[in-house]
C-alpha cells in the first residue's frame, strides 16, 4: 500500500496559516503601537507571545517549499515581537534578606466576586505576612464578620461613604492594611462607565508613600477602551504626585501595549514568562494584573501566588526604600 501523501493538503494549510499570522496578526500588534486605543488592535497585542509563537511556526512550516515568504515573515515577526522582547520596564527582585518592618509587602488580586476566594486570599495575606491587600471584584456576599475572621489583623479601609454605598456592587474595590493611614479618598472620573480608584496615603514608618489601586474595563469596544485608557492615566497621574508610590490592580492590559508603557514606574517582576489571568486555556493566559512602583523603592521579591479560586493568579510583591 503506497504511503499517504498529505504534501497536496499541508502546503495550502501551512500557507494560509502562514499568511493569516504575516499580513493579519502581525499587522495588528505593530498597529496597536502607533495607533493605541483601537479595541481589536488592543486585544491583538494582549496576546502577542503567542502571536510571536504563531509566526515562528509558521516560519518554519514555509521554508521548505516557500523561503522568501519565510524569510518575508520572519521581518514582520521580529518587528511585531520588539515590544514584547525589548522589554524592560521591570524592577528585578534582589532577594535580599528583608527585617521585619524594613520592607512593606503588596497582594493585589482579582477574587472575582468569589467568597471563597476572597476567603484564600486571607489566609495567603497571613501567609505572606502583607501589610496591605488590594481587592478587586469584592464579592457582596463577603460580610463585614467574614472580614474580621479571614483578615483579622488587618483595617479594612473606607473612603467616607464611598466604598460602602459600593460594598454590594461585584466590581467594588477593597484595600485591607496593616499599616497606618493618613489621607483616604475613592475617585470615580468622569467618561470611565463608573468605575474608579481608591489611594492612601501611609503614615509612620512609610510616611511619603501612596498607595493606588484600580480596576478599569475591558476594551472590546471604543467606549470602554476609552474608559480603560482614562481610568489608567488618571491612576497614574495620581500616583506620581506622591514623593513614592505603588500602583497595582487588574489594569486589563499587558505590559506591552502602548497604554501600559505611558505609566509611572516600573512593574514588579518580568511579566512575559508568566499569566496573571490563566483563560479558559491556559497556553493562552496573559498578565494583565500588575503592580508598579516609584523608581525610589527597591523590589525584594515578587510572585505569582497560588490561585485561590478566582480565574486571575495574585500578585505578591515586597519592596524596601532605596537606600
Amino acid at each position: 500500500m503506497p504511503a499517504l501523501d498529505l504534501t497536496p493538503v499541508l502546503k495550502p494549510v501551512a500557507t494560509v496559516f502562514a499568511f493569516t499570522c504575516f499580513l493579519v496578526l502581525c499587522p495588528m500588534v505593530i498597529l496597536a503601537q502607533v495607533a493605541p486605543g483601537v479595541p481589536l488592535l488592543e486585544m491583538a497585542v494582549s496576546f502577542l507571545p503567542q502571536i510571536i509563537l504563531l509566526s515562528a511556526l509558521a516560519i518554519v512550516g514555509l521554508m521548505a517549499f516557500r523561503p522568501r515568504a519565510a524569510a518575508v515573515g520572519g521581518m514582520l515577526t521580529a518587528v511585531a515581537a520588539l515590544p514584547f522582547v525589548t522589554f524592560s520596564k521591570f524592577h528585578t527582585p534582589n532577594q535580599i534578606e528583608c527585617a521585619p518592618g524594613d520592607c512593606l509587602t503588596v497582594i493585589t488580586a482579582n477574587v472575582f466576586s468569589q467568597p471563597d476566594a476572597m476567603a484564600a486570599l486571607g489566609a495567603l495575606a497571613e501567609q505572606e505576612q502583607a501589610d496591605l491587600v488590594a481587592i478587586n471584584e469584592t464579592s457582596p456576599k463577603f460580610y463585614p464578620q467574614d472580614f474580621d475572621e479571614h483578615f483579622p489583623t488587618f483595617d479594612r479601609l473606607q473612603a467616607g461613604t464611598e466604598p460602602q454605598a459600593h460594598a454590594g456592587h461585584p466590581l467594588a474595590l477593597t484595600m485591607l492594611s496593616r499599616s497606618p493611614v493618613g489621607q483616604l479618598r475613592k475617585i470615580t472620573p468622569d467618561q470611565t462607565a463608573g468605575r474608579g480608584l481608591m489611594f492612601a496615603d501611609l503614615t509612620g514608618d512609610w510616611d511619603g508613600t501612596r498607595i493606588v489601586i484600580t480596576h478599569p474595563l475591558i476594551p472590546v469596544s471604543s467606549s470602554w477602551t476609552e474608559a480603560r485608557n482614562t481610568l489608567l492615566s488618571v491612576a497614574g497621574d495620581t500616583a506620581a504626585d506622591a514623593e513614592r508610590f505603588i500602583l497595582m490592580g487588574d489594569f486589563n492590559t499587558t505590559a506591552w501595549s502602548a497604554t501600559f508603557r505611558d505609566l509611572p514606574g516600573k512593574r514588579a517582576g518580568d511579566p512575559r514568562f508568566s499569566a496573571t489571568w490563566p483563560t479558559f486555556f491556559p497556553p493562552m493566559g496573559i498578565s494583565i494584573d500588575h503592580i508598579l512602583a516609584s523608581e525610589n523603592f527597591e523590589l525584594v521579591e515578587f510572585k505569582v501566588l497560588d490561585s485561590v479560586g478566582s480565574d486571575h493568579y495574585p500578585l505578591m510583591a515586597r519592596f524596601k526604600l532605596k537606600n
